[in-house]
């Protein structure tokens, strides 16, 4: 339901868009940086702690760095994103719980379409690599489950900018879809201490794919400009998947983002400084 809706109010802010006069897009700005806060719900499944689903709340924090490249006409772009991730759930009966914690960092490198409505697109690969790991106190033999996996695949976003009232709105939609890739998974019923002690490594290296590790990242988020800086609002819906050594691990969360961001340009700045900017060019000329 959540990337149902997600999808619902990406749909319905393009038809707001294309109702509105362009006057620029966020290929304007060189460099932008985001922090953000995030709250949701969490659902967690591993196997290799207890074949009971646990659900509870999830926090994240993120930072991301979007930069346009100076080559290939402004068109080609990078994107960095770092995010802590925890979450804290129980079962139905409210009588164990796990707690689950995971650092992410994705690297996209995208190629810029720009339609003649002003909405760009963006299209291309990235990287990712996960390291965490979760945890069940009431486990005595195996109360952790570690989790690694480094992945490529592919990545899009789609961003506009609209007017209302001279003042300047972001709208970015995004996902990340890893194809291929290594992971890490014991095999079924053995310990980490047989694993780093004993030396028994046999078989917990996998390649991944869509047949056993899959992982889909939604995000849509709307900047709204506060003096200097913007204010981002948005929602972002995780999905993290895996089936290998008949162990099972999903995690599914949808969360709401808030955060600021900031350019290097004053391209996305307020009016006011907007026209600062123009007076300070206007001066210039004169001399």
């Amino acid at each position: 339901m959540g990337k149902l809706l997600g999808r619902l109010c990406l749909s319905c802010l393009f038809l707001l868009a294309c109702a509105v006069s362009v006057a620029g897009t966020k290929a304007d700005t060189e460099r932008t940086t985001s922090f953000y806060l995030s709250v949701g719900k969490a659902q967690i499944k591993d196997t290799y702690l207890s074949i009971i689903p646990y659900k509870g709340p999830d926090w994240n924090v993120g930072l991301e760095r979007f930069a346009v490249s100076r080559f290939g006409n402004h068109r080609w772009n990078t994107r960095h994103l770092l995010e802590g991730e925890m979450a804290y759930a129980s079962s139905d009966r409210r009588n164990t719980s796990v707690m689950s914690y995971m650092l992410s960092y994705e690297f996209m490198f995208y190629r810029r379409y720009e339609l003649k409505c002003g909405l760009n697109f963006y299209v291309g690969g990235m990287s990712m690599l996960d390291v965490g790991a979760v945890y069940n106190p009431h486990n005595s033999n195996n109360p952790v489950s570690a989790k690694a996996a480094l992945n490529f695949g592919l990545s899009g976003m789609a961003a506009y900018r609209l007017f209302i009232k001279k003042y300047p709105i972001n709208i970015t939609y995004s996902f990340s879809l890893p194809a291929v890739g290594v992971f890490f998974c014991p095999q079924f019923g053995a310990s980490y201490y047989e694993i780093f002690s004993l030396g028994n490594r046999q078989d917990w290296i996998h390649f991944g794919s869509f047949a056993n590790y899959m992982t889909v990242i939604n995000r849509l988020t709307i900047d709204l400009p506060v003096n200097r800086r913007s204010l981002r609002i948005g929602y972002e819906g995780k999905f993290r998947s895996m089936h290998e050594n008949h162990l099972v691990y999903k995690y599914y969360s949808n969360s709401f983002i808030v955060g600021i961001t900031w350019d290097s340009s004053l391209s996305a700045a307020s009016p006011r400084l907007k026209k600062k900017q123009a007076e300070a060019g206007a001066v210039a000329q004169n001399y």
